[in-house]
């Protein structure tokens, strides 16, 4: 395989435990877009004629949105490989991507769970 492939493939995975706050900050963001030269505490209140966006509009986009549904397949594409996976090789997985703290090789991370399982 490609190094700039597997390159690839470790950051995505790498990345997986931070998906749920890409997405949720994108939502956020097509909620509240940022409007420039608006200020919203300047006297008065908002006109009446103002378009705010209604709550189907504010939907559709976020439904719509490539950013958004980009994240949801690789999560569900990793999530689905994990699940067809061995339970010792997923644990291995998940140790040595997800874990924040990993200083451990994967050859190492997967020795130690092959001997814990030869004890059990």
């Amino acid at each position: 395989m490609n190094k700039d492939t597997v390159n690839f493939m470790e950051h995505i995975l790498r990345d997986y435990p931070n998906i749920p706050r890409y997405i949720a900050r994108k939502r956020q963001e097509i909620a509240h877009p940022y409007i420039a030269g608006r200020d919203d505490n300047v006297g008065g209140g908002t006109a009446s004629g103002s378009k705010e966006a209604k709550a189907e509009l504010l939907l559709l986009k976020i439904e719509d949105s490539k950013f958004i549904s980009q994240f949801l397949f690789q999560k569900a594409a990793i999530e689905d490989a994990l699940a067809r996976c061995e339970p010792a090789f997923a644990e291995v997985v998940k140790e040595y991507y997800f874990d924040h703290y990993n200083h451990k090789s994967f050859r190492r991370i997967g020795l130690n769970h092959l001997c814990q399982q030869q004890f059990i």
